[in-house]
């Protein structure tokens, strides 16, 4: 158990999950290690890194699910919430990205993703929704490329194809329904904050785990 898990509620058979997956600096704070640096969560602080790796928990062999997130925290945070619809947690492969998305990550996702459940899990905001798109690009080896217009407007090539979405109501599904093209990939987003980890730090404190 760690004090920090333990203070957002984050349920004992979830930490045991993790467990094999974290470290901790001199200080108990979280480290999770993604080859080239680390994602670092204290008290008052969490600092995601720019990788151009990525860090991973659970077994990509046993998996038949591969969840995808911008932050190991997150990672925590959305199985915690979510713990009910994974009653057998081994089947789960979690991959975080961390700051930046690029094509080294893109073709370990694709490879790891081949064959089972895929689930995009990125803070409720524009730039999540277009991480959304980017990965679901990626795993289906389809070139997207996303600009962002003057006037709020978001111009999308894909498939030979130019798009313009309004900013404020873009989505992956959105896009599915403009474009017709279905990437058969779930994402998942808070309702209430920004993403799973600060609905969790915004909840109450809950002691039954």
């Amino acid at each position: 158990m760690h004090p920090y898990l333990i203070r957002l509620g984050i349920p004992l058979a979830v930490q045991d999950f993790f467990l094999p997956y974290l470290q901790m600096d001199n200080g108990g704070n979280l480290l999770f290690d993604y080859r080239d640096g680390f994602e670092h969560y204290g008290m008052a602080y969490h600092r995601v890194p720019a990788s151009d790796h990525y860090w991973t928990a659970g077994d990509p062999l046993l998996c038949r699910e591969v969840i995808i997130t911008g932050s190991a925290m997150e990672a925590i945070a959305y199985l915690a919430l979510h713990r009910h619809r994974y009653p057998a947690m081994d089947g789960l492969l979690f991959l975080s990205t961390g700051n930046r998305i690029n094509m080294p990550q893109l073709n370990r996702i694709r490879r790891y993703s081949k064959g089972k459940v895929c689930t995009l899990v990125f803070e409720n905001s524009l730039l999540g929704h277009i991480a959304d798109l980017k990965i679901a690009a990626g795993i289906r080896k389809i070139p997207v490329a996303v600009f962002a217009e003057p006037d709020t407007r978001l111009h999308i090539r894909f498939r030979l194809q130019d798009y313009w979405f309004d900013a404020d109501d873009f989505s992956l599904n959105r896009f599915e329904k403009v474009t017709g093209f279905r990437f058969a990939i779930r994402t998942a987003k808070s309702i209430s904050a920004l993403t799973f980890l600060h609905q969790l730090k915004a909840g109450p404190f809950n002691p039954n785990l």
